[in-house]
């Protein structure tokens, strides 16, 4: 009815909101801090490292946080950090989906160079990944055809729409063969590897240097 029903004050510019659970309001500002309220009842602060930009509650207490400077992680019971990671690009889209049907939520991470990742919300494990054709502008969880089987749907800035069913389809499929699978000794060598290619990337510049001069 267009009618106020709530309002409050926090320190800064907000800039993103979610439901952790019912009646607990989650609010992100410009001044790095996250606040939880209950009506108008503040229950607790965090103070993060950047603005934050992207929230998304899971349940029970839990929620998934994005910040400017390329972090992405999960709380669980206020303030009780369970993980989190950095990259050099910023996340642009955060959602959660049990893709596997085990019970327990996966969360979608699209960024900002078009990377999804999908990740365990309990530890953070990535459990598959895909390079889509620009930055995702949005991860939706809808019946796109219609046939009664809810998909996620991920969209880019280019105009693509690519949609993902729970693990009885094809996506299960990729699960149960092991081929989109990570452990965390493919983790491992992943960021071995990362950590060689920037070596070698510096050295390379050094050569050109020398070769220059």
């Amino acid at each position: 009815e267009g009618t106020e029903s709530f309002w409050t004050v926090t320190g800064d510019n907000i800039g993103a909101m979610a439901f952790v659970d019912s009646s607990t309001l989650l609010a992100g500002s410009d001044d790095f801090e996250l606040r939880a309220f209950q009506g108008e009842e503040s229950l607790y602060e965090i103070s993060e490292a950047d603005k934050i930009t992207m929230l998304h509650g899971l349940g029970q207490g839990k929620f998934a946080y994005g910040l400017s400077n390329g972090t992405v992680g999960v709380y669980d019971n206020a303030k009780v950090r369970m993980w989190r990671v950095k990259t050099k690009h910023k996340p642009t889209a955060i959602f959660s989906y049990d893709i596997d049907m085990d019970g327990v939520d996966e969360l979608f991470i699209g960024w900002s160079n078009g990377l999804l990742t999908v990740r365990r919300s309990d530890n953070g494990s990535v459990i598959f990944r895909e390079m889509f054709d620009s930055s995702i502008s949005a991860i939706l969880k809808v019946d796109y055809r219609m046939d009664g089987k809810e998909e996620v749907i991920i969209c880019t800035e280019a105009g693509t729409i690519t949609g993902y069913l729970p693990t009885e389809a094809e996506f299960g499929t990729m699960f149960e063969s092991g081929i989109m699978k990570e452990s965390a000794e493919d983790q491992r060598i992943i960021d071995e590897l990362h950590k060689q290619k920037l070596e070698m990337a510096s050295e390379m510049k050094l050569i050109e240097k020398q070769i220059k001069t």
